[in-house]
């Protein structure tokens, strides 16, 4: 036998452009705060905030996976990004400015992929990444449960964290406590943490120490703190009830502040762990694991059996007399208070500005709320003024009732019974009003450089809010040129492959082929087809509303509009000796259309002479009523015959000259 081989031409996609940020990916500021990261399907994209131009893309030819998450390492130079095939691509930043600014090209694909690092390990979707602070290991966690830490320089993974049974939202590291650090409760004298007091020496060195803990949080409604050690749990965080979508820890790592499905910010306060608080935490969790269910009550019972390397499981008997010195390095939180928000939708990230004296925490929604971090001198002024208020409270109330003056040592009776600490102290929203973007937001950003925040939203463009103290927040800058915000109808080439005009709600564009770049934007209506009028100069939009509109490539103005069908003009065909159009309408109607020449006349305001201009126009001919909707409409090449594409299921062809039946 003879075998056959048959070929044939095969298409492969050649690009992708016209997309600013996808919905399911984030967008995030650069170092420097002059360039933005966002994630465009299996590409990176960096933009110049400047211009709104595209810099460079990252984009790994190997890689078929949407991005789900970017983080920057500290240090300035890499990128860890991560994929919904559950891989890591580490990018070095600083080689791809050098290779992307010594190139002629405006947009450069740098090295046609191949990132410095890729790290394989997860077996579904990367939902978060973190970088320790010495910018050595990472973070990742997925939405199996799933947290692995890496060496990205060694390209190996140190462990692998198990545990969470949903999918894990934020995942951070966390430096070693000092058992002799006092608490930093804020007490009745206004005194702050003794961590303040360190010098900027002590505390860099601390930062370069190796992290002992993570700390994770998952849609288990569960926060975990590990032990980086033991490769174990050593605290489960139980203070929420539905799932803990995010979280933020603030830079002494001494604040932990997360979100839920409710309308609080939960405030934790990070301590050393010392005996008493290890058992005093095994008592506080066999507490709360009587309001548990029976297969959160079964979950809590293996994380009991995990803490036995540092405290006995048996609390009857004694406390060990050495523990183990990692027990006393990794820090143990414990719930502080909470703080209500405005909006009323779940918490979807969470964020500490680059100064620490804002949080915002944005919604799943259209909304940003920002709220007021306090440092210790306006905490303390805060709780005084909070115990002034209330004892004045509790004085007219005892006036009332006994109707006599309060005795001094009534009133600092009363005094005492204000609690010396509220998270009303040091956290507020009062100073800063909602925040509204146009569209769902889907990532936040603060910038390093300015009181800004950049906002990704789901309608593919990205928006920069100025923050102002005391006044609403102003909208400055909107990346939106480069992408349509809506979905895209449809697309037509020029006759030389220069050009191609896309439509969508409201917009459409003109790109160059060879650049990717949109050279024009229309404000047009509900664009469902288009054509380029010969010459390529002009160009033709059918509407949804049953309009045709004629537009001017070079100046983007509105040349004519006209009324045409009654329905939605689903195709527009060229004729093939380029004299005019045919169009196709869900009103039943393919109407015909030829181009013609229209001449006005415009009166100079200078000279005032009447002079004499002609443009291109259209002229309707004729209509031919069909049985049902017309979706589409072809002309064969030698302009002989007219397929008519309608709503029945039917393709019908006549003949073009006389429209007479030709076959069905």
């Amino acid at each position: 036998f003879v075998k056959m081989v048959k070929s044939y031409l095969g298409y492969k996609p050649l690009d992708c452009f016209g997309l600013i940020v996808s919905p399911q990916s984030q967008a995030l500021y650069d170092w420097t705060g002059k360039f933005c990261f966002s994630g465009a399907l299996e590409k990176v994209i960096v933009w110049n905030l400047r211009n709104n131009s595209m810099v460079c893309a990252l984009n790994d030819p190997d890689n078929n996976s949407t991005v789900t998450v970017i983080a920057l390492s500290p240090n300035g130079r890499e990128i860890a990004v991560g994929y919904e095939d559950g891989k890591v691509r580490v990018w070095d930043w600083v080689g791809i400015m050098v290779t992307a600014q010594s190139t002629s090209e405006k947009v450069k694909t740098v090295a046609e992929g191949t990132a410095s690092v890729l790290l394989t390990g997860h077996k579904s979707s990367v939902t978060c990444i973190t970088w320790h602070k010495s910018s050595t290991k990472l973070c990742s966690g997925a939405a199996d449960g799933h947290i692995i830490v890496w060496d990205w320089i060694e390209q190996r993974g140190i462990c692998r964290l198990i545990g969470h049974t949903g999918s894990i939202t934020q995942v951070a590291f966390l430096q070693a406590k000092d058992h002799t650090e006092t608490s930093i409760e804020t007490e009745s004298s206004g005194s702050t943490s003794s961590s303040e007091f360190k010098s900027h020496a002590a505390i860099q060195a601390k930062l370069k120490e190796p992290p002992v803990a993570i700390i994770s949080s998952s849609k288990d409604s569960l926060m975990k703190i590990w032990d980086l050690e033991t490769q174990h749990c050593v605290q489960t965080i139980v203070g929420h009830r539905k799932e803990v979508w995010s979280f933020a820890i603030n830079a002494e790592e001494n604040r932990i502040f997360s979100g839920s499905t409710d309308d609080f910010i939960r405030v934790f306060v990070l301590e050393a762990a010392t005996p008493e608080k290890l058992v005093q935490l095994t008592l506080d969790q066999q507490t709360i694991n009587h309001s548990l269910s029976s297969s959160q009550q079964q979950h809590f019972l293996n994380e009991a059996d995990r803490f036995n390397p540092l405290i006995n499981k048996n609390l009857n008997s004694d406390l060990p007399e050495e523990l183990p010195k990692f027990a006393y390095q990794i820090p143990v939180a414990r719930l502080l208070g909470s703080v209500v928000r405005q909006s009323k939708d779940r918490v979807a990230h969470i964020m500490l500005s680059p100064s620490e004296k804002l949080l915002s925490v944005q919604s799943a929604d259209k909304t940003l709320e920002l709220f007021s971090l306090f440092d210790s001198q306006d905490q303390a002024r805060r709780r005084r003024r909070r115990i002034s208020r209330i004892k004045k409270k509790n004085v007219g109330k005892n006036e009332e009732k006994a109707d006599a003056k309060k005795s001094a040592w009534e009133e600092d009776n009363a005094a005492a019974e204000v609690a010396d600490y509220a998270v009303g102290d040091e956290i507020s929203n009062t100073k800063f009003p909602l925040i509204r973007a146009s569209a769902k937001i889907t990532h936040s950003s603060f910038c390093p450089s300015k009181p800004q925040i950049l906002l990704a939203l789901n309608n593919n463009s990205i928006e920069i809010w100025d923050l102002e103290e005391d006044a609403p927040a102003k909208r400055s800058n909107s990346l939106d040129i480069a992408g349509h915000s809506s979905d895209i109808r449809s697309t037509s080439v020029s006759s030389d492959n220069a050009l191609l005009l896309s439509t969508s709600n409201k917009t459409s564009k003109v790109w160059n082929l060879a650049t990717r770049n949109c050279i024009r934007t229309f404000e047009s209506g509900y664009g469902l087809s288009c054509a380029f009028v010969p010459g390529n100069k002009h160009v033709i939009i059918g509407t949804k509303e049953g309009s045709i509109e004629l537009y001017d490539i070079g100046s983007g103005e509105l040349i004519d509009s006209y009324k045409a069908h009654k329905g939605a003009i689903w195709s527009i065909a060229l004729r093939t000796d380029n004299r005019g159009i045919v169009t196709g309408s869900a009103d039943k109607e393919v109407q015909f259309w030829d181009f013609h020449l229209v001449v006005e006349e415009r009166k100079d305001e200078e000279s005032g002479q009447v002079r004499q201009t002609r443009r291109i126009g259209l002229q309707h001919s004729r209509s031919v009523l069909m049985e049902d909707d017309v979706l589409a409409v072809c002309i064969s090449k030698n302009q002989k015959f007219l397929a008519v594409s309608l709503l029945d299921n039917t393709v019908k062809v006549f003949h073009f000259d006389t429209m007479r039946f030709f076959l069905s």
